[in-house]
């Protein structure tokens, strides 16, 4: 498991590089796939796989809490997306990027840091 957690946080760390140099492309990323079945169910299993891991592995972390906490989060949201019907999972993508587009490159930098932390409670 500390593997697959330290790939997470290295491409978490890739997507957040990618925000902070191009954050165009994320963005139309996004737009371009709102509405796609593969996104809805890509956003489902990556935070399921990342929770279910993350509380797995917590205890042997430098940061149990914070796993578990964190992979609590991630099973959670991954619930909350799971119910969305695909055309309230669209608009919600949808809304988001219109929202917080002007944000995309301080939030780069949160998800980089994230990437390191998970990188880092593993390590």
């Amino acid at each position: 498991m500390k593997l697959i957690i330290l790939l997470f946080g290295l491409t978490i760390v890739g997507v957040g590089v990618l925000m902070l140099w191009k954050p165009p492309l994320m963005l139309e990323f996004l737009r371009r796939h709102a509405g796609s079945s593969h996104l809805h169910q890509l956003a489902i299993g990556v935070r399921l796989v990342l929770g279910i891991i993350l509380t797995g592995y917590a205890d042997q972390s430098r940061f149990p809490m914070l796993l578990n906490v964190l992979g609590t989060l991630s099973i959670a949201a991954a619930i909350v997306i799971a119910v969305l019907p695909g055309q309230k999972f669209e608009q919600l993508v949808r809304w988001t990027v219109e929202r917080f587009e002007g944000y995309i490159r301080p939030a780069s930098v949160v998800v980089i840091v994230f990437g390191l932390v998970l990188m880092i409670a593993v390590i």
